[in-house]
Parts: structure tokens; C-alpha cells; sequence
């Protein structure tokens, strides 16, 4: 149960995933969202952005998030539920989803936990946000600490999730412990917690401490210029990138010193994917300007097999327009249609497979 929740927030937001990968697990997520920073070499120049005001009767999950994080990304899923081929092929998915029977006991618990958490994952949930910290002796992601923490923000009956993991969940999988005075669901194996915020946030973090801190709000992590207007935004602050580009194996430790923050954002409605790299000095963002078209351009001519889900990307990074301008690096990549028409038929596949219960099993 606590993976099929993890799953939840996962299959809603499958930005160019393979359909049959599996959601990730707790301790992965947090590697995953570092080293996707890393690969992509995503920040500008530092500037503050707010989070928006809360709306009545929901929640904001950057109001949860720390400014303490070495990556932090937002999904504005309303925004990602809006697109037309996203829209067309999701929706009537989940509909016959609810429609048709269970397919299996895990299909089944499922089903009960939402219905008893009175979610509807199509209307209720508009925002997750995610931070994550810690640096391996080798770089992101490699013997990292495990602190990661995953806000589900929107309409949620505050204090009605946990005791719906608690009736449905496997007894063998979780114990339910009080927390801050928080009743919270925990792994047995100590590598997931989950609990519910007061405005009905829901929170799954790597462990207690990133949860009870989640828990009582007031976050700034919209201190680290996050931007809410984007339908996914990820921001990596300066001394996480450098350490990122300086990392072992990495091809970018020449510029690792005089790295900022780095942004990435894109926007479903263009659709159009942008990367901006804050450097110290136009020279400096000249010449990792220089090195990122370099590499792309011996991955992009290298011949990609058949069925490999990298395939959209590469072909989209071909068309890659590298540039540099007052002190920044920037990126920018045009998304072609078929891969949102993509997305959404993996999306419906998903569903219509068995939905969360299935993928996580």
C-alpha cells in the first residue's frame, strides 16, 4: 500500500517513462530526482518567486517543502491533466477504471484506500513537489543520505489519509505510529513514512525527521525561485550544481567552479522544454555553452536501439538550441506533439493495465 501511494503520484506524472517501468521505490526516487539533475545539467541567476496563496479547501505543497534541498521539483498536474491528447485519453481511462471491477486483491485494497481517503486522483490532487538531499562521497545519488520528502498538494479531507492506509494497507508492510502528534504510517523496513498536514497535504518522505518538519508547514522552499506557473519546473541551487558537475564522471568538471543555480521548466502548452545554467561570467557560460553542444552532439549521432525509451529524448535533443547571454547558459528544446500524444497513451495503458495496484505490485 504504501508503493501503490508512491505509484499514485508517480503514474500521474510519467514524463517520458517507458510504460513498463515500475514506480519507484522510496530510497529511489530521491536518486532518481538527483541524478536526473545531474545528466540534464539543469539554474539561472537567483531569484525569489513565491509560492501561490493557498485557495480554500486545498493545500500547498511548496508551503511543506525546505529551502535546504539539493533538488526540488513541482508538477502542476492540473496543468498536465489539461493538455488535449493528455485530457482526451487519461480521463475516460480513469473513468472506466472506476467502472470495472477489480482485477486483484491488491486492485481491490486499492480501491477501498482512495475511496476511504475520499480522492478522486483525476480532481483532488493538483500539485506534488518534491525535495531531495544529500551527497554521496561520489557524487548525487551514489551512497547519498535518503532524505527526500514528496507533497501531494490539493483537495484533500485533512486527516483521512493515514487511517485509510491503516484499514487497507498490508498489516505486515506498516505500523501506525503518532508523530509530532501526528498519526503517521511507517514501513516496516524504515524506508517510507507518510502523513497528513492540517491544511491536507499529504506527505511521503524518506524518514521522520524530513516528515515531521514537512508536517508543521511553513517551508520556504519557494525561497529558491521555483516557478509556479510552469507545468513542471526543477530547480538545483549553485553549490548542489557545482557539486553535481564536478562529480566523478561527469563531463563537466572543467565548469564545475563557476556554476549557480541551474533551472529547467516546460511548458505543455507550447510545448517547449527550457534549460538555464547561472554561471559566474558570460565567459563562463560561453564556454559550457560550448561543451553542452559538443556532447550532445556525439550522444545524439550515437544510433539508438530499437524499443530503448531514451529514443523521444535523443530525437528531441537533436534539435537542441544551445546559446548563452548575460552570465546564463541556456538550452532550449521544442517537444513535439507525438511525444505529449505519447504520454497520454502511456498514461491510459497504465490505468487501463490495472492501474496503480498493478504497477506497484
Amino acid at each position: 500500500m504504501l508503493r501503490r501511494t508512491l505509484t499514485l503520484a508517480s503514474l500521474l506524472v510519467l514524463i517520458a517513462c517507458d510504460k513498463k517501468e515500475a514506480a519507484p521505490t522510496s530510497a529511489g526516487a530521491a536518486q532518481a530526482a538527483n541524478s536526473a539533475a545531474a545528466s540534464v545539467a539543469v539554474p539561472a541567476k537567483d531569484a525569489p518567486a513565491s509560492a501561490p496563496a493557498p485557495v480554500a479547501g486545498s493545500s500547498v505543497a511548496l508551503a511543506h517543502l525546505p529551502s535546504s534541498c539539493d533538488t526540488i521539483a513541482r508538477i502542476d498536474l492540473a496543468k498536465v491533466l489539461a493538455v488535449p491528447a493528455v485530457k482526451s485519453q487519461v480521463a475516460p481511462a480513469l473513468e472506466d477504471m472506476k467502472k470495472a471491477a477489480p482485477t486483484s486483491e491488491s486492485d481491490k485494497n486499492f480501491r477501498a484506500f482512495i475511496a476511504d481517503a475520499g480522492i478522486d486522483p483525476l480532481t483532488d490532487i493538483k500539485e506534488i513537489a518534491f525535495c531531495a538531499k544529500g551527497f554521496g562521497p561520489t557524487g548525487m545519488g551514489q551512497g547519498a543520505s535518503n532524505e527526500f520528502t514528496m507533497v501531494l498538494g490539493g483537495n484533500f479531507k485533512p486527516g483521512a489519509v493515514v487511517p485509510a492506509l491503516e484499514k487497507n494497507g498490508k498489516k505486515d508492510a506498516l505500523v501506525i505510529e503518532e508523530l509530532g502528534g501526528n498519526k503517521v504510517a511507517v514501513a516496516k523496513d524504515g524506508s517510507t513514512v507518510i502523513g497528513q498536514a492540517a491544511d491536507g497535504a499529504v506527505v511521503i518522505a524518506g524518514d521522520k525527521a524530513s516528515l515531521e518538519t514537512a508536517l508543521k508547514g511553513g517551508g520556504d522552499g519557494s525561497k529558491l525561485g521555483l516557478p509556479t506557473d510552469a507545468a513542471i519546473a526543477f530547480v538545483m541551487p549553485a553549490e548542489a550544481m557545482k557539486k553535481a558537475m564536478a562529480s566523478p564522471g561527469t563531463p563537466f568538471g572543467a565548469q564545475a567552479a563557476k556554476a549557480g543555480r541551474a533551472l529547467l521548466t516546460i511548458d505543455l502548452a507550447k510545448p517547449s522544454l527550457q534549460v538555464r545554467i547561472g554561471m559566474t561570467d558570460d565567459a563562463a557560460a560561453t564556454e559550457l555553452a560550448g561543451a553542452l553542444k559538443l556532447i550532445l552532439g556525439q550522444m545524439t549521432s550515437q544510433p539508438v536501439p530499437p524499443g530503448d525509451p531514451s529514443a523521444g529524448l535523443v530525437a528531441m535533443a537533436k534539435y537542441a538550441k544551445i546559446s548563452s547571454a548575460s552570465g546564463e547558459t541556456l538550452v532550449d528544446i521544442a517537444i513535439p506533439a507525438a511525444q505529449i500524444d505519447e504520454l497520454g497513451k502511456q498514461l491510459a495503458e497504465v490505468i487501463r493495465g490495472g492501474g496503480p495496484a498493478a504497477q506497484a505490485k
